[in-house]
């Protein structure tokens, strides 16, 4: 039975399928094939409303009777219930709420609006890319892409497809307001009794930022599978999805809309609990953006997103600076790999610092800016001892600079050319004995595997030019246990 929400449906009934064969045959197969979706989904009300295709808005479902019934099977069926919980699932209205507002994701990011099309896009990649993984067979217009699996993050998909999108802009666009027009497509009749049904941008009356995603019906891709949805290799497709992504609207005065919204995601998060618990169970190898919103699962990771890139600079240099002893509880790897000699790593006791500079052409010059100039803010306050060591790297090291204050790292001329191997940075650092307490290594990222794999031989500190460069080179970060700071604001 779905539980009672608090928002106000954004349609009313037109025409309730609950009961037909189609709807229980589709509910079948997302319980045999993505129990997690099935147990969330069950717990939700769904509304067989004029919306187009379907929808959501983080709380209900909303399927159009003409849409489903279009639909040639009950894999696909299964496909359209679950892709729309998905969105519920992930959190994905909530989330693009948060970042269109915060402004995260165009200003600071040298992307000049926020482009809730393109959000509702990376959300579909995900989704529809786990629910391919469950069995599922994917509908027409279905965005599929071998780029992005089921453990993406949507965010960082969303910054991947807005820096390939041409010059926008240079203010951010502001939702519509109620009333103020519509982003639906040409011929949809969704919403004529709802208020802001008919697709505005703005999903309730406070004008809170919301977002929608094309209707299908134009070059959609052709999509993997037999009727049984477990043949070949989904082909991606190359428009803006099927379904409409909006905002919950909520009655009452702004303190009773907040707290009905606050008991609406209390009640979905233990549904997510419930589902993502009951999927294990039954066999659903459960995706990482799906246990990231649930409040036991989630391993609490926080992302360059969530964090002001500086003071997570600034805590890499204080953690450091702390007490100041060698331990032998893990040895020098890089040094022992290239020499032989077995030294102790430091901890604490900020005596050295190095810095290995990516001095390539591809590198952001206004990243490597601002970086140097919160590198001499940190070197005026704590007091580096022996010194700060700077490697102008490109396929080898190229110039070595010592420094002693900010000032002097300022004054550090700045070079260029070249490619990029910042191994042969950390290296250097080995060959000639050098031991820093920290080592950052600035880069944009653009290096070998092969590269990664030594830089991850060491404790290096990488700093990520751009959160563009970060998505393209977060795999090899992960593989090879590389810690990094992004640059989140360069922009």
């Amino acid at each position: 039975m779905a539980i009672k929400a608090r928002a106000v449906p954004l349609w009313e009934t037109t025409r309730d399928l609950s009961d037909s064969r189609e709807f229980i045959g589709a509910m079948t197969v997302v319980a045999t094939k993505a129990p997690a979706y099935h147990t969330i989904l069950a717990g939700r009300e769904i509304i067989w409303c004029a919306c187009g295709t379907a929808a959501t808005d983080g709380v209900f479902v909303y399927i159009d009777p003409d849409f489903w019934e279009s639909l040639p099977n009950d894999y696909q069926r299964a496909f359209l219930l679950a892709h729309e919980v998905g969105h519920i699932v992930f959190a994905h209205m909530p989330r693009a709420k948060v970042f269109s507002l915060r402004g995260w994701l165009y200003k600071k990011l040298g992307i000049n609006h926020w482009n809730p099309a393109i959000y509702n896009q990376a959300a579909d990649y995900i989704i529809n890319a786990d629910l391919v993984a469950c069995g599922l067979e994917a509908i027409e217009g279905a965005l599929l892409s071998p780029e992005y699996s089921r453990d993406g993050v949507t965010e960082e998909v969303y910054i991947k497809l807005a820096e390939a999108e041409p010059e926008q802009p240079d203010e951010p666009e502001q939702p519509d307001q109620p009333g103020e027009g519509s982003d639906a497509d040409p011929g949809e009749e969704a919403g004529d009794d709802a208020g802001d049904e008919s697709g505005d941008e703005s999903g309730d009356e406070s004008g809170e930022s919301g977002d929608q995603g094309d209707e299908a019906g134009d070059e959609a891709g052709d999509t993997a599978g037999d009727e049984s949805g477990e043949g070949g290799e989904p082909v991606p497709s190359n428009h803006g999805g099927h379904d409409q992504h909006l905002q919950p609207k909520y009655d009452g005065t702004e303190e009773e809309q907040a707290e009905a919204a606050e008991a609406d995601i209390e009640d979905i998060t233990r549904d997510i609990d419930t589902a993502i618990e009951q999927g294990e169970l039954e066999g659903q190898r459960i995706g990482d953006e799906m246990k990231s919103n649930s409040s036991r699962y989630n391993d609490g990771e926080v992302t360059f997103l969530d964090t002001d890139w500086r003071e997570e600079l600034s805590s890499h240099f204080n953690r450091s600076a702390r007490s100041g002893k060698s331990t032998w509880s893990k040895i020098h790897r890089r040094r022992y790999n290239l020499l032989g000699v077995v030294t102790p790593s430091k901890i604490g006791g900020l005596s050295r610092l190095a810095i290995i500079k990516d001095i390539s052409y591809s590198v952001s010059v206004q990243s490597e800016r601002v970086f140097d100039a919160k590198v001499a803010e940190l070197l005026d306050q704590i007091d580096v001892s022996s010194g700060t060591i700077v490697l102008h790297t490109n396929t080898e090291v190229r110039h070595v600079d010592e420094v002693y204050s900010g000032d002097e790292y300022l004054d550090v001329e700045k070079l260029e050319g070249g490619g990029t191997w910042m191994s042969s940075g950390t290296d250097w650092l080995a060959e000639e004995g050098e031991s820093p307490d920290v080592t950052l290594v600035f880069t944009d990222g653009e290096m070998s595997p092969y590269d990664f794999e030594k830089i991850g031989e060491t404790d290096a500190i990488m700093v990520i030019d751009s959160p563009a460069n970060y998505v393209y080179c977060k795999s090899y970060l992960d593989k090879y246990g590389i810690e990094c700071v992004v640059i989140n604001d360069a922009a």
